[in-house]
Formats: C-alpha cells, structure tokens, sequence
C-alpha cells in the first residue's frame, strides 16, 4: 500500500482511503502512478515432460488418498454375557461359574471373536477369589 503526500497541504494519504484518488484533507487531485505489475515467478514455459509429472503426481496422490479413505476401521462388536451361577453355594467350597460371550448383531458361527479381554476387578476385601479361566 503506497503513502502519497499531497503537495498542497502535506496530508499524508493512502491508497486504501475511501477519498482517493483525491486528498483527504483538501481534496486535491494526488499525483499518482499506477505500479507497475510484479514479474512472473517463473519465467519460461514448463515443458510438456513436467506437466506429465506434476498431473501423474496429483493422480496417485488422489488414488492413494480415495484408497487410504475406503478402508474401514476396525468395528469392535457389541457382546452379551450370559453367566451360569449355582443358586446354593457353601462358604469356603469351590463353585463354577459359567459365562457364555456372544455378539449381539452378527451370530453366525464363521465370526470368532478376537482380541477379547475379560478383566475381574479384585480387591483385598472380595469375598471371591478366581481359581482359573478357560
């Protein structure tokens, strides 16, 4: 943005201002000089081998990008747990408790499940303890 003095009264004015080309403060004529354009960065055609390259480049990046987008998340199924308690149980003996895993939308048996943790909160007080896991 060009500072232009006004010859008459000295107001210092911009090219931005609402009231140019003319002063601001007298409104006198500015003398002004339209700039010049700035000059191309580059400066000689690009030759037909680098256009190849630059749209071969931007065509696998878009193919990479379409294909990196497609591929699915890994989906964590939603599971019931059916558990399987003796009603009577004696204090100090040893009992088994069967708990069955199964998926809640997808039951047909080509799914197995993978990866699945089972944690049992323990603490000192329980008045259980787990003998082992199968």
């Amino acid at each position: 943005m060009k500072k232009i003095v006004c010859p008459r009264c000295g107001a210092v004015n911009l090219e931005k201002f609402l009231s140019f080309p003319n002063c601001a403060g007298c409104a006198a004529r500015l003398p002004y000089q339209e700039s010049t354009p700035p000059e191309p960065f580059w400066r000689r055609p690009l030759r037909v081998w680098l256009w190849v390259i630059l749209a071969g480049g931007a065509a696998i990046g878009a193919l990479g990008a379409a294909a990196w987008l497609q591929t699915e998340p890994p989906r964590f199924a939603q599971i019931l747990v059916y558990g399987h308690v003796p009603g009577r149980v004696t204090v100090g003996r040893t009992f088994h408790c069967r708990l069955t895993l199964d998926e809640v939308f997808d039951s047909s048996p080509s799914h197995r499940f993978r990866n699945v943790r089972v944690r049992v909160p323990y603490s000192p007080d329980a008045i259980f303890e787990v003998v082992a896991v199968t």
